[in-house]
């Protein structure tokens, strides 16, 4: 378990100093100000239908769900790649932890991040 919590600590890490994880942080607050205020705006309208609102808070709009479907393989896609572009992935497989917990460790990494979103 140590060895997991070693490999999530290096990939949090790994992804807070590149530019990537403060580009994705950006959008995704730019998108979310942007439908509170389309909330903001809807509750402000007094012709609005009363279900409206509500929808529009626990569903989400089509701008959340496309922004999340783009965010998510950003996220991801560069747990393995960056090992292999960087040359440590020989490094991190020869050494003495086995691939799940790599796998493990990796997914929990990315995992911390999209809740941190």
């Amino acid at each position: 378990m140590r060895k997991t919590w070693a490999i999530v600590r290096r990939e949090l890490i790994a992804y807070f100093s590149s530019p990537l994880a403060y580009v994705v942080l950006a959008a995704f607050l730019l998108m979310q100000g942007y439908i509170f205020y389309l909330l903001v705006s809807f509750l402000n309208n007094p012709q609005t239908p009363a279900m409206t609102p509500l929808r529009l808070f626990f569903g989400g709009t089509i701008f959340f769900w496309l922004f999340l479907l783009f965010v998510v393989p950003v996220i991801t896609m560069r747990l393995i790649a960056e090992e292999r572009r960087s040359g440590t992935i020989e490094v991190l497989l020869t050494s003495p932890v086995t691939e799940a917990q790599v796998v493990v460790g990796k997914f929990a990494a990315a995992m911390l991040f999209y809740i941190a979103l």
